[in-house]
């Protein structure tokens, strides 16, 4: 027993040498790779959590994720990650594995168009991998050597056999590892290639999020969020809300940072009348105040897919979280679900979260905090988002005027028919009020409708017929800087 200990002891050595020496090792050791799929935009990480001395050589265990057993996501298994459970490193050969625990097979320091077997079907069949090119690629401003690994599914008689996985294929570089994944966990089923877009060894590209990162604001940073609340029956209000950091103190040991905040913001309330065709709105309502916001920082990264306890000081007990480009494309966006706790059921074999959570859906944004928030729990709805950041010379996004106008007193806006069917022209009734521009925000806050009215007319007639089914805001503005507002709903 002994020496049986001691000889996996030493495999173990000698393997781990291979690993770090080896050119072309799809694995770096202590490296973080991320990836993008393409139909999603989404990133994933390849990472390796732990290792240990295997009887083939040195086993390499994966990140593993919670990944949804039921399409309403109240039941989760925590499963091998996107690249399989794990990856063995035996001399110049590496193996992978499915979600079925089937052997994969990369021999990359083979020669060129010379084939091996890359992975068995029960039925005799098998996928052939070669090396189709090898070359000096670019990528995440780093040149390194490159081989592309391409397969073909064949019978016992190596025959070919006609299989989307022909159109597969994968790369690996001398020095970095992959820069270009199959989904090993999904084979023999053909998924589109995954892309490199970031490396943490050495630092090129997207790099995963701290909540330090998150949070990571100076002064004269500035956030305008647009939010809108509304319940059935229908009443609610509507929040732009500008958010300036005008001070920032930093502890000496620099876990705590303590931003000061001034937030100025103009909320206007909603109530619906007639049967829903007239809403009457208040006057805005402006508030400015200053605030000390505290966080206590760990350096954590955050994984794709893990469950979380919270972010520092101001953090919320979320499941999993996801990562995707910002739509500037320099800024990494954490999508997360929330949820009150998470706990596994035996009746149902799998780990489930409380489904009365504070909300459905939120996510934060590389540098900027909170990005986007969305509940929808009936009888309401309750949305905000950032629309626009200025950090230092960089701004991205329409920032938000907090409103000069005045709500029109001697008027009423009125809607017919409301609720409208999709296709269905809405009739718009002003009294007089000599409106010159129409608005039309859907329940996030965006813009998705504006349109020059022609005064003099008490009743407009306006064609919606492209917006999709869902609850609508309407502004009308007119020459006197004077607002009518009301809610509609296309069915």
């Amino acid at each position: 027993m002994i020496q049986k200990t001691i000889l996996l002891g030493f495999v173990f050595l000698i393997s781990l040498v291979n690993v770090e020496a080896q050119n072309y090792s799809p694995i770096i050791s202590g490296n973080t790779s991320l990836f993008i799929y393409p139909q999603t935009g989404y990133i994933q990480a390849l990472h390796v959590d732990s290792t240990k001395a295997d009887p083939k050589g040195l086993a390499h265990y994966f990140l593993k994720t919670f990944d949804a057993k039921d399409e309403n996501h109240y039941c989760y298994d925590f499963i091998p990650s996107w690249s399989g459970s794990k990856m063995i490193a035996a001399g110049n050969t590496y193996y992978f594995f499915n979600k079925d625990e089937d052997t994969i097979k990369i021999l990359p320091l083979s020669e060129i168009d010379i084939p091996w077997t890359f992975y068995k079907y029960s039925n005799g069949d098998y996928i052939e991998a070669k090396i189709t090119a090898k070359e000096l690629l670019s990528f995440l401003s780093i040149s390194d050597s490159v081989k592309t690994i391409s397969l073909t599914r064949k019978t016992i008689a190596d025959v070919i056999v006609s299989d989307p996985v022909n159109a597969l294929s994968f790369q690996i570089s001398k020095q970095h590892g992959f820069i270009k994944m199959i989904s090993f966990s999904r084979l023999p089923d053909s998924d589109p290639s995954y892309d490199l877009v970031g490396l943490s060894q050495p630092q090129a590209g997207q790099q995963l999020l701290t909540p330090r990162r998150i949070y990571d604001f100076n002064v004269n940073d500035e956030f305008h969020y647009q939010t809108n609340y509304f319940n059935v029956p229908i009443s609610g209000h509507s929040d732009k809300t500008i958010r300036k950091v005008i001070g920032k103190y930093t502890s000496l040991n620099t876990d705590t940072v303590i931003y000061t905040i001034q937030q100025s913001k103009e909320t206007i309330n909603y109530t619906v009348t007639n049967e829903g065709r007239e809403t009457v709105a208040s006057d805005p309502i402006y508030t400015v105040t200053t605030f000390d916001e505290k966080y206590i920082f760990t350096d954590t990264t955050i994984y794709p897919g893990i469950y979380l306890d919270k972010f520092g000081e101001h953090g919320t007990p979320i499941n999993y979280g996801l990562y995707r480009s910002s739509s500037n494309g320099d800024k990494l966006i954490l999508e997360v679900n929330l949820m009150q706790g998470v706990f596994y059921s035996e009746e149902s074999n799998c780990w489930q979260h409380m489904v009365d959570g504070p909300a459905n859906y939120v996510s934060y944004m590389e540098g900027c905090g909170y990005y986007e928030m969305n509940r929808d729990v009936f009888p309401s709805s309750d949305n905000s988002k950032l629309v626009y950041y200025k950090k230092g010379n960089d701004t991205h996004g329409e920032a938000l005027v907090l409103s000069t106008f005045t709500k029109a007193t001697s008027q009423a806006l009125t809607l017919y028919p409301n609720p409208l069917k999709q296709g269905e022209e809405l009739h718009i009734s002003t009294a007089h009020f000599n409106a010159s521009k129409l608005m039309v925000y859907n329940s996030t806050g965006n813009k998705v409708w504006e349109s020059t009215l022609v005064k003099e007319e008490d009743l407009q007639t306006v064609d919606l017929g492209k917006l999709q089914q869902g609850l609508y805001v309407m502004q009308l503005l007119n020459d006197k800087n004077e607002f009518l507002t009301s809610i509609f709903i296309i069915k």
